[in-house]
């Protein structure tokens, strides 16, 4: 297993820096592949955070950087504390924002800050700083392919023969439509009658045939969905019909990420009455989403680990969510630390509500303000 990396003189781990324990990475386990006669050094020196940042994240690492320090000079800013006495998403996101803006007027700008979040469950915050004019890096859940995806689907249960919903609800999940099933719903307009009986004729390929029969058996169903949507069910019966399938349909392909986006997008929806109010809700958050290369990054700690942002805001420092409650502790207090030592130069924590974290506990050069 080793052998291709024998000539390598040098091999540099950070254990406080494991947060893929529930992959393998398990630097205990790792080393045992190690020779012998392996000499162990400890880098200590930290090039990219400040002096402040740095003292205020040593407490939550582990052996081999309990003694990191800055070799940075200091720019006399501490790392900012805010602490709300309530658990408000729209508090948080209104903090959130308040920040960028004080940052850009310092000369930060919105490409070089990052808010980073423990888990992606963050479409609230996205969408919550759309609202304050506050632009988007790439990665924004509502331009996010597999939002525009499900969204295809909901249009489809109100209106069964768009043909731009269709084609997209067509692709996903699962392969696209076919060229000449496609061409003949597009350029020849059939009815759907007539491709119903199109689709066992000997010119469709098999494939081609399958894929067709999926697409006409998937108008069927909406066609149910819309028939029981006016008969008066309401939009979480629709959810359910819906966008729960599509969600276990990728679980059961392994698509995590996707299957959390779906999950996300559903919890959205408890806050609308209507199909038709939430649909036209989706289309304005859309439309008005300022996606930008040069806006600010909004991911996960684990994604963000590697990169550094000038500045650096991580929501959400209560109990139960940093840390979560974990069969794997080192690893909780490995994510705090690596999201904190993601800044170079601005570090902002907030606390909504209570109780806050147990690793606020120890940390230093910090300023309390509250919200």
């Amino acid at each position: 297993m080793m052998a291709p990396f024998l000539p390598i003189t040098e091999l540099y781990s950070s254990p406080s820096q494991q947060i893929y324990s529930f992959r393998g990475a398990d630097w205990a386990l790792l080393s045992n592949f190690l020779p012998d006669n392996l000499s162990i050094r400890t880098i200590r020196e930290n090039y990219r955070s400040t002096p402040e940042i740095v003292s205020s994240s040593i407490h939550l690492a582990g052996p081999d950087a309990s003694e990191m320090f800055s070799t940075r000079d200091s720019l006399g800013i501490p790392v900012k504390i805010y602490k709300s006495n309530r658990d408000s998403v729209h508090l948080t996101v209104q903090t959130i924002a308040s920040i960028i803006k004080e940052w850009e007027q310092r000369g930060i700008g919105p490409d070089k800050i990052a808010v980073l979040t423990r888990s992606s469950n963050n479409a609230q915050i996205k969408r919550g700083l759309t609202h304050y004019d506050v632009p988007l890096a790439e990665g924004s859940f509502f331009a996010s392919e597999v939002v525009q995806g499900a969204l295809s689907h909901l249009r489809l249960a109100l209106y069964p023969t768009d043909p731009k919903a269709l084609d997209m609800a067509m692709g996903f999940p699962g392969p696209a439509l076919g060229m000449l099933t496609r061409s003949l719903l597009d350029k020849e307009r059939i009815s759907w009658d007539e491709l119903a009986k199109l689709i066992s004729n000997d010119e469709f390929a098999a494939a081609e045939q399958a894929k067709a029969l999926r697409m006409y058996q998937r108008h069927v169903y909406y066609q149910n969905c819309l028939r029981k949507f006016r008969d008066g069910n309401s939009l979480p019966w629709i959810i359910k019909d819906l966008l729960v399938p599509l969600r276990d349909t990728l679980m059961k392909e392994g698509v995590f990420a996707a299957a959390n986006e779906i999950e996300q997008l559903a919890a959205l929806s408890g806050e609308f009455d209507s199909l038709s109010r939430f649909m036209d809700y989706l289309r304005t958050e859309i439309e008005g989403v300022k996606y930008t290369e040069d806006g600010v990054t909004i991911t996960t700690i684990h994604k963000s680990k590697g990169a550094e942002y000038q500045g650096v805001i991580i929501p959400g420092w209560i109990a139960g969510n940093i840390p979560v409650e974990s069969d794997d502790p080192q690893t909780e207090q490995n994510l705090a630390f690596v999201g904190m030592t993601r800044a170079k130069d601005r570090l902002a924590l907030t606390v909504p509500g209570s109780p806050p974290s147990p690793y606020l506990r120890g940390m230093r050069e910090t300023s309390v303000i509250q919200v």
